[in-house]
C-alpha cells in the first residue's frame, strides 16, 4: 500500500467520522432529543470547532468525499444559527 493511498483512505475515513460526529452533535445541540447544560453545549461547540479545523468544510479537497455534503451543511448551519438577527439580515441583503 502506498503512502498516498493511506493518506487518501485516512482522509476519507476522517471526513466520514467528522460527518457522523457533526450530525449527532448538532442533534444534541438542537435540544430535540435531550436537554443539555450550557456548559456541555459549550464543550460540544468547541469539539465541533476542533473537528472543522481538522476536516475543514471550506477545503477544495472536501468535494472529493461522499461525506462532504453533511460536513459542509452542518458547518454553515451552525455558523448561521449563532449569528445575530442583524447579521442574518445583512447576509440576505448581499
Amino acid at each position: 500500500i502506498s503512502h498516498e493511498f493511506i493518506r487518501i483512505l485516512s482522509t476519507d475515513i476522517g471526513y466520514a467520522v467528522a460527518d457522523m460526529l457533526s450530525t449527532n452533535y448538532n442533534i444534541v445541540l438542537s435540544g430535540a432529543k435531550v436537554k443539555i447544560l450550557q456548559e456541555d453545549s459549550l464543550k460540544i461547540t468547541l469539539q465541533l470547532d476542533s473537528i472543522y479545523q481538522e476536516y475543514p468544510p471550506w477545503s477544495k479537497e472536501v468535494r472529493k468525499y461522499r461525506y462532504s455534503n453533511g460536513v459542509i451543511s452542518n458547518y454553515y448551519r451552525i455558523k448561521y444559527e449563532h449569528l445575530s438577527l442583524q447579521a442574518k439580515n445583512d447576509l440576505l441583503e448581499k
